[in-house]
């Protein structure tokens, strides 16, 4: 298989039933804690940038929304 191929097959979400999810409700999530989860998801998202493969995929869905005239 095509490392590339591989690589974005990897990439993909799961499919969830959102009938299967739990209910969370943000209000009730102290301001220091939605903070503290916030700062931890830019970092890992910052972090996920710096990766070629990451930049690749983001540039190819960024391409493809474009295509679309979602730009």
């Amino acid at each position: 298989m095509n490392q590339n191929v591989k690589k974005q097959k990897e990439l993909q979400a799961a499919p969830v039933d959102p009938a299967a999810m739990p209910h969370i409700s943000t209000s009730e999530i102290p301001k220091y804690v939605q903070f503290s989860l916030a700062q931890a998801a830019y970092n890992a998202i910052q972090q996920d940038f710096q990766r070629p493969e990451f930049q690749e995929g983001y540039q190819r869905w960024k391409a493809e929304r474009e295509a679309q005239g979602k730009g």
